[in-house]
């Protein structure tokens, strides 16, 4: 299996029943606290932009607001709608979501534009080679060709990892990626 939406459905079907399988503790427990090789990188207290995990997504929430207790920004993407390109807007925690245009939630269209330096990011599906297979919009890839030294960290469940990903010339490759496991730097 080596196209894209063959691969999706596939890691979909299987981060779905491996949240199903988990027990709710230790779902809660995953990710509640950055590791400590994360640690480094909130010590000049960079914009840490996230996003509101859907679909049995590994949540960042906890993340983001340990990121928040180091004093880094914290920004998530924003969309005008569904044809815009993404944007990341400051959430100061707390502070009300409204809809975004795929689903979740996103900060409100007058909280400030933040340009993040590290970036928590979602994922279908990973391999060890920082290859990441996204919802297949292209949101991300578009976004990251103007952040270009930005450290970006995949959050994915175990579950989610490939042997081998497809990757395009447009796909930029994840810094770490982290896991309810491991850290993985490729």
């Amino acid at each position: 299996m080596t196209d894209k939406p063959s691969l999706r459905r596939h890691f979909r079907e299987k981060r779905r029943a491996y949240c199903d399988a988990m027990r709710l503790a230790d779902r809660a427990r995953a990710f509640s606290v950055p590791p400590s090789v994360m640690t480094p990188l909130l010590s000049d207290q960079p914009v840490v932009a996230g996003y509101c995990a859907i679909g049995g997504e590994a949540d960042p929430v906890r993340l983001l607001e340990a990121a928040r207790a180091r004093n880094c920004p914290i920004a998530l993407p924003w969309f005008a709608d569904r044809e815009a390109p993404m944007l990341f807007r400051q959430w100061k925690g707390g502070e009300p979501l409204h809809e975004a245009p795929f689903g979740g939630g996103q900060p409100a269209a007058d909280s400030p534009e933040l340009t993040p330096s590290v970036l928590i990011l979602p994922l279908v599906a990973f391999d060890r080679s920082g290859t990441r297979l996204g919802q297949g919009g292209g949101h991300y890839d578009r976004a990251l060709e103007g952040l270009p030294d930005a450290v970006t960290i995949g959050l994915a469940w175990s579950a989610q990892e490939a042997a081998e990903l497809p990757r395009e010339p447009w796909d930029i490759p994840l810094t770490h990626i982290l896991t309810e496991r491991e850290w993985i730097t490729p």
